[in-house]
């Protein structure tokens, strides 16, 4: 059926329906006949309203504004308004859920049908083009009201309209770029540089697009056209500088900005950007410059002030930064990263309070960014809380992953809690993602240290002086580790490095003079001691490792006058007291003694090694109940330590319970079975026991491990002595001598076994030579022995009891008068036609007993109880 081009009249309507009614029609002709009725009806209806109907047609959707278009006659919108009406009410005419209206799909397809005409597709073709300059314009309206979705169907229209329009495509692909919908942009504008290959526009928006997707060799290719086509243009400058800026290609950046901000001199933006790459360079008067002129011409943009503060940060101005940081939070306070900078103000200022407050605002308006808890879990370590803080370095780890500092700082927490293991695994998989970050190496090292175990802290050292050849600290601290292996000259090149690096770090100093003290090189220490005191006055340990010199010295008054200090700077520090005491000890100060090294115990009971030096004390005072409580205390705290054991056994030697004291010597050299002391006191207990061949078993293994000490020699050759095997002897106390000329002790023994060996020359020589060098001995103790004993050798009884009674009643030690009484002894047993030696012995274990009963009971005098801790 032929649509008329005119509308027909009611009667032949009338007729037309009532035969289609009883034609034998397919279905779908059926409906379009129908339709094409209906048409002819509402065209009969009103006049105008046949003007629009086919119109309307050319549109996929109208309403009362698109018919006033097509009208030409928006402003006559009672008509418009009218007219929709009327045509709503037919049935080929349908309501979109989106508002408006559309034509069935028949009745369209035939009122296309009627455009096809020579004569109306004049009429068609400006209709249409009307149509798509409404639609765009339109939908550049309701892209700025940010009505996105509207926009784009409105685009769409246009782009069904006319399916060449370039523009259309351009305004859809900027607005899917708005919804950052990329692909949908990029296809869009892609397809309106194709119709439109010479608008820089497009190469514009696409440029933006492949930016957004960080594809910038792509984005630089775009900008750059656009700047071809459109010169003029500081827009595409500002973007492709951009562009460069997230490559960090800051020269390129800096030329784009510099060219933007000549097209555009009132342009903030620009000013921004080309200071924010200022200060990508470090340039910080550049980019304060920039920022500050940002500021002028948008000042209420907060950016400006967030990032001008961060310039002022990194320059150490922190009252300027918290200005402008606070005006940034004024203007952005929703935005997290101002909090989050000026927390790091109050950080560097160590006002945790104030630095608290501000990260715990930047992590409630981002609680994803990782950073946030990284610097609240600093502030929290700043403070000693590192249950909290290891929390907020989980969850900055958990947000970053790779993020490799979230793991260092993590891993020092764990250090500072003695955590080792933890520490270690989070410094290795700091290491893993900065390989390059020689400060992961440095503490991994001081946890391997830490562990004692010196090779990995040696590689580790080493490894960040490669990547850190400037930082003193390493090689301070690699030093630290050779001075724990005892490896004294590496330790000395490297704390000398550090010093060289760091000339007022008093910490190099300090570990360059324990070094020194460790090799016995005393004014070397002192000097560097000394100078780690001007640089740390207010350090205890530089006092006390410096009276450790004077210590060695034998300077006691200035290694007393250190300790002093070092107890007033760190009176809680039991180690200081541990030494003054041993101070006094050495200077036979028994009181003072114990007195120190009890503050040291109550300072540090789990420290062994104190008890070890106060039972030394009380074996000095002969208090050997207390010593031996000591010693037992140290044993349990330090059970394999040698020293202990040792110093055990001579307790027990001095007590004469031998048996007790061979099994503490065997148990000493079980664990120090290198130290020849060890050997040599237990072949004194077996010469006690008259052992004879055991005594020799081990004097001869002290002397192998010792081969320089005069006094193994001694003591074998009394038991040889005793074992009447007086050559083996005579070749011993002979070594002694050589060992040490000056003393007359051995020169006497030499002369006893001359006698014994029927050599008178020899002896007399002998003697003479002992007789002399006690003269000029200065150890009066021994030199009292030694005169007595030649007294007593040569029948003149009267001289040696007056020897012996002022050795008895003088500075000698309990221990050194019980070995005279075993010389005594073994002299009665060589030479046993002799009763005066024999006579001579009984009465010097007298006096003994007599000097010991009246020292118990001073001691008991002198502390007031019967306790002798307590003295």
């Amino acid at each position: 059926m032929k649509i008329p081009s005119n509308t027909g009249s009611s009667n032949e309507i009338t007729e037309a329906l009532q035969s289609l009614l009883t034609s034998n029609l397919s279905p779908s002709e059926f409906t379009r006949r129908l339709f094409y009725l209906n048409m002819e009806q509402a065209r009969a209806s009103d006049p105008k309203l046949a003007e629009v109907m086919r119109p309307c047609a050319i549109p996929s959707a109208f309403d009362a504004e698109i018919i006033g278009l097509l009208r030409n006659a928006p402003d006559d919108k009672e008509t418009n308004e009218r007219l929709l009406k009327n045509l709503s009410t037919f049935s080929f005419v349908l309501a979109r859920k989106d508002g408006g209206y559309t034509y069935h799909d028949n009745t369209r397809d035939m009122l296309l049908e009627e455009w096809q005409s020579e004569e109306h597709r004049l009429q068609f073709e400006q209709l249409k083009q009307r149509l798509v300059a409404y639609y765009q314009q339109r939908g550049k309206k309701l892209a700025d009201l940010k009505d996105y979705s509207s926009a784009l169907a409105d685009f769409t229209r246009a782009i069904e309209l006319q399916q060449e329009n370039g523009d259309a495509y351009g305004e859809r692909g900027q607005t899917y770029f708005v919804q950052q919908d990329y692909p949908a942009a990029l296809a869009d504008l892609s397809r309106a540089i194709e119709l439109q290959p010479e608008e820089g526009s497009n190469y514009f928006w696409r440029g933006r697009t492949y930016l957004a997707q960080q594809d910038y060799p792509a984005a630089l290719a775009d900008l750059s056209r656009a700047i071809e086509l459109q010169p003029g243009n500081g827009s595409n400058y500002s973007w492709r500088g951009w562009t460069y800026f997230s490559q960090q290609d800051y020269p390129a950046a800096l030329a784009d900005f510099s060219r933007a901000i000549e097209l555009q001199p009132e342009e903030g933006n620009n000013y921004y950007w080309h200071g924010r790459t200022c200060l990508a360079q470090q340039d910080y008067p550049a980019a304060l410059a920039d920022l500050s002129r940002a500021i002028e011409l948008q000042p209420k943009e907060g950016n400006n002030y967030s990032w001008r503060g961060w310039t002022h940060l990194a320059q150490q101005d922190y009252p300027a930064a918290m200005t402008d940081l606070s005006r940034a939070i004024e203007l952005q306070p929703e935005e997290g990263s101002n909090y989050s900078w000026r927390g790091w103000i109050y950080l560097a200022r160590q006002d945790y309070p104030a630095a608290m407050a501000d990260f715990s605002r930047a992590i409630e308006l981002q609680p994803k960014e990782g950073n946030n808890y990284s610097w609240r879990a600093q502030t929290y370590q700043a403070q000693q809380h590192y249950p909290a803080a290891l929390a907020d370095f989980s969850r900055a780890i958990e947000l970053q992953p790779e993020d490799g500092n979230n793991y260092s700082w993590r891993g020092w927490t764990y250090f500072a809690q003695q955590d080792y293991p933890a520490a270690l695994a989070d410094f290795s998989r700091a290491i893993e993602l900065l390989p390059k970050v020689g400060n992961n190496y440095f503490w991994r090292g001081r946890t391997f240290l830490a562990l004692q175990d010196y090779p990995p802290a040696m590689a580790d050292f080493s490894r960040a002086i490669e990547l850190q050849p400037e930082d003193g600290n390493n090689y301070s601290w690699r030093a630290q580790t050779h001075l724990a292996l005892q490896d004294y000259p590496p330790a000395l090149a490297d704390l000398s490095r550090a010093i060289e690096l760091q000339p007022e770090d008093g910490n190099n100093y300090f570990w360059r003079g324990r070094t020194y003290l460790a090799q016995q090189d005393y004014p070397a220490a002192l000097a560097d001691l000394s100078r780690a005191i001007e640089f740390l006055p207010e350090d205890g340990n530089n006092y006390s490792w410096r009276a450790q010199t004077y210590l060695a010295q034998q300077d006691y008054p200035a290694a007393l006058a250190d300790l002093s200090r070092a107890i007033e700077l760190q009176p809680g520090n039991g180690s200081n007291y541990f030494w003054r005491g041993r101070t006094y000890l050495a200077q036979q100060d028994y009181p003072a003694a114990l007195a120190g090294l009890s503050r040291a115990i109550e300072l540090q009971p789990e420290d062994g090694n104190i008890y070890s030096w106060r039972a030394q004390t009380y074996l000095e005072l002969q208090d050997y109940p207390a010593a031996l409580a000591d010693l037992s205390r140290a044993i349990d705290l330090q059970p394999k330590v040698g020293n202990n054991y040792s110093w055990r056994g001579r307790t027990y030697h001095a007590q004469q319970n031998y048996p007790t004291a061979l099994a503490d010597f065997s148990r000493a050299i079980e664990l120090q079975p290198e130290e020849g002391n060890n050997y040599s006191w237990r072949a004194q207990t077996y010469l006690a026991q008259q052992d004879y061949p055991a005594a020799v078993a081990d004097l001869s293994r002290a002397i192998e491990l010792q081969p320089g000490n005069d006094v193994s020699y001694s003591w074998r050759g009394w038991a040889y002595l005793a074992q009447k095997d007086y050559r083996a002897a005579l070749t011993d106390f002979s070594r002694a001598i050589e060992l040490l000329p000056e003393d007359g002790s051995n020169h006497f023994w030499c002369g006893v076994t001359y006698r014994l060996l029927n050599r008178p020359e020899d002896e007399q020589a002998s003697l003479d030579l002992s007789a002399s060098l006690s003269v000029v001995e200065t150890d009066l103790c021994r030199r009292h022995r030694v005169q007595g004993r030649l007294a007593l050798f040569k029948n003149r009884i009267d001289d040696a009891r007056q020897y012996y009674v002022k050795a008895i009643n003088g500075l000698c030690q309990d221990i050194q008068l019980r070995i005279e009484q075993e010389t005594l002894v073994l002299l009665a047993n060589l030479f046993s036609d002799r009763g005066d030696i024999r006579e001579m012995s009984e009465w010097f274990n007298e006096q003994l007993k007599e000097k010991r009963t009246a020292f118990n009971d001073q001691r008991t005098q002198i502390s007031g109880s019967d306790n002798p801790r307590y003295f």
